[in-house]
């Protein structure tokens, strides 16, 4: 670190306008590795039980934990400098970070109060991060005063809701929730005035994400298969078929998702943004799933375990193709080509839901086999778009 570095006043940086190139910074990587371990601790809560008790408990738990993720890249992107302040800030939220990771187990009952008193935490220190940033570049003043207004509601919230029993206290969750949600929603109309986000840093954040998100569905298939007392052929092949769902997912997203620019700071910038939280919330609840599936390959799953691993997968699908059709693809024929896709999307996961109640009732092996040719499906259509007319635009 250079001597100059040691501390600077926060400016927002113009790497976009200047038509710089931008990638995460190794201190971001480590931050992301504390967002591992709440992954984790939030998907065991479905790997336990599945129940609409535990789906809402997930999402509960879920959401603010990708939202403290977003709120320190969106004011990384915003004001990163290479100086102890930044890594100051960034060890204090990491902090919070593991303290929901800590409680996040029980999250829903015996340690509610300290996973909403984490939460509560990590946003002050989001808040005094952005009003020192506001302090020294004035330009951020009007999105920041929306922000702050919005984010300390949602704090007095949560610190209020560990006053209170349940069913209280999850509505006053809810209801933080709705605050940190809309507050940049009301900042739209200033994001012309402001400096672009770098189209090179900022998917490659969300990608990292998503990385994230599909390991944790690979440490689910290795969970689920060594909680056989025994490794059986069959538990083999659907720890093998299992995979290749994550696979085809994974080359589903980086290769027909990430072209997409999002036009961030715009309604549809936003729905990328949130559309990605839902996206990355029903890939966990797959891995959780996954997980039963491997583990009673050798017998009948119960229907829970089923309709979680279809709606999830159904799920990731619309989401996809809400992603998918809100980004940008670099011309006229991209575009046209992605909206056939986008439809693919919304058909399979018609097709998915409407047989439901069919597919759930076939044993497990021929279950996770109809899911796995809907990513195949998706994904050969794809490429015969891409053969017959996908442009390459820089």
């Amino acid at each position: 670190m250079a001597r100059n570095q040691w501390l600077v006043k926060p400016s927002l940086r113009t790497d976009e306008d200047q038509h710089k190139e931008r990638r995460t910074s190794w201190l971001e990587l480590f931050f992301d590795l504390i967002l591992v371990v709440v992954v984790a601790e939030v998907a065991h809560i479905l790997s336990e039980d599945i129940s609409w008790k535990s789906v809402g408990s997930f999402i509960l738990l879920f959401i603010p934990a990708w939202w403290v993720w977003l709120g320190n890249t969106v004011y990384t992107e915003r004001f990163e400098a290479n100086d102890i302040g930044q890594r100051l800030a960034t060890f204090l939220m990491m902090l919070p970070l593991a303290g929901m990771a800590y409680f996040a187990h029980h999250g829903t009952t015996t340690t509610a109060n300290g996973f909403a008193l984490s939460y509560a935490t990590a946003r002050i220190i989001l808040i005094l991060l952005w009003s020192r940033g506001a302090y020294y570049d004035h330009r951020m003043l009007p999105t920041v005063t929306r922000y702050n207004i919005g984010f300390t509601l949602s704090v007095v919230l949560f610190i209020s809701s560990t006053f209170v029993d349940t069913p209280y206290k999850f509505i006053l969750w809810i209801a933080g929730l709705f605050c940190d949600l809309f507050a940049p929603l009301t900042t739209i109309k200033f994001r012309k005035d402001l400096p672009k986000y770098s189209s090179s840093r900022m998917p490659e954040r969300f990608g990292l994400f998503t990385i994230i998100v599909l390991g944790e569905a690979v440490v689910s298939i290795v969970r689920g298969a060594s909680s056989v007392h025994s490794l059986t052929m069959q538990t083999a092949i659907a720890a093998a078929i299992a995979m290749f769902v994550v696979f085809n997912l994974w080359a589903i997203y980086f290769d027909q998702i990430m072209p997409g620019k999002a036009k961030y700071g715009t309604l549809t910038g936003f729905a990328w943004s949130y559309a990605h939280m839902l996206l990355m919330m029903s890939i966990v609840a797959l891995s959780a799933g996954v997980t039963h599936f491997i583990s009673s390959a050798g017998e009948q799953m119960t229907a829970n375990d089923k309709w979680l691993i279809l709606l999830s997968l159904a799920a990731i699908f619309i989401f996809m193709a809400i992603i998918g059709h809100v980004a940008e693809y670099g011309s006229e024929m991209n575009n046209a080509i992605n909206l056939k896709l986008v439809r693919t999307r919304v058909i399979l996961a018609t097709l998915l839901i409407a047989a439901g109640y069919f597919i759930v009732n076939l044993l497990p092996i021929p279950f996770i086999l109809i899911l796995t040719c809907a990513t195949v499906i998706q994904y050969i259509i794809a490429g015969y778009y891409w053969v017959s007319g996908w442009e390459n635009v820089e």
